[in-house]
Formats: structure tokens, sequence, C-alpha cells
């Protein structure tokens, strides 16, 4: 399998997982409103709720992972991208 047909697949199944993510923070926003939480605490859930797709960690996570082990991050990078 060449490099592009690799990035290809990569991309293809990135875009199936946005879909599929969006999809359930559509649903979990649903449920939300539809509580019986008060909208300034509903507000707030839904501001809070954190979105990151990609082919690596969100950089704080990164963060985190170098934080805990010292060349986490570059070997979790050269992972994502290879």
């Amino acid at each position: 399998m060449s490099q592009e047909q690799n990035i290809n697949i990569k991309a293809d199944q990135t875009l199936n997982q946005n879909e599929e993510g969006q999809e359930l923070d559509k649903e979990i926003i649903k449920q939300v409103e539809n509580s019986d939480i008060p909208k300034d605490e509903q507000e707030h859930i839904i501001a809070a709720m954190s979105m990151y797709s990609g082919p690596i960690p969100h950089p704080k996570l990164l963060a985190g992972y170098e934080a805990l082990y010292k060349g986490a991050a570059k070997k979790i990078i050269d992972n994502g991208i290879a």
C-alpha cells in the first residue's frame, strides 16, 4: 500500500469518526437541553464540552504525556503522522 493510499484511508476513517462524534455531540446537547437542569447550568455544561479531532491528541493531552514521560509527545506525534 502506498503512503498516499494510507493517508486517504486515515482521512476517511477520521471523517467517519468526526461524523459519528458530531451526532453524539448533538444527542448529548439535546439531552442536556431537555433535562431538569437549570438553564444557566445547561449553558455552562454545553460551553464546557470540548471537541477535538485529529491524527494526534490535543496539545494539552500531549503536554500531559510529556510531563509523565520525557519524549512521549515526540513519539506520539511521529507515530500519528507516519
